[in-house]
């Protein structure tokens, strides 16, 4: 056996994990207001455990002539049966979208402090305010439409 290489202060990385498979599943997009429904849309879901206390996952949506965009914030929910851990840091993962020819970035947030960590909830940079994040919607920053494409990925702390 290879020594362990140090990556951070109190943990080591083993080859064997580099290589943990990826599980195909297909994650719930959903809304605080009226759902979206995918119809003839492709939404697709990927995730792996990275180490005992980390899932990374990976979202790409695609819709398509007979999705519908609902309204309210948008949610993609995480793998079934692994939530994220209360307590625990509040991940944001990075997320691009191609929309009416431009491109947007994204942050999902799972919200660990309350009942909702099994779902990421949809923030965007607020244009009014470095400061504030503000919700993706069906209509902002841009309507949302067929032909257009979303794709996050980044990992969470499991329960």
């Amino acid at each position: 056996m290879t020594s362990p290489t140090p990556f951070q202060s109190g943990q080591y990385l083993f080859p064997h994990r580099l290589n943990r498979p990826w599980t195909t599943y297909t994650p719930s997009w959903t809304s605080t207001g009226t759902w979206p429904t995918l119809g003839n849309g492709v939404l697709l879901g990927k995730w792996r455990y990275l180490d005992e206390e980390r899932v990374h996952i990976r979202i790409a949506l695609r819709p398509g002539s007979t999705t519908t965009f609902g309204t309210g914030q948008y949610q993609f929910w995480l793998p079934p049966g692994i939530p994220a851990a209360a307590g625990a840091p509040d991940p944001t993962l990075d997320a691009v979208a191609l929309m009416g020819g431009a491109l947007y970035k994204f942050l999902g947030w799972a919200n660990t402090a309350t009942a909702s960590a099994d779902r990421l909830n949809m923030y965007r940079p607020n244009i009014n305010t470095q400061e504030n994040l503000a919700s993706w919607t069906n209509t902002l920053p841009v309507a949302f439409a067929n032909g257009h494409s979303f794709s996050m990925s980044g990992y969470y702390y499991y329960a």
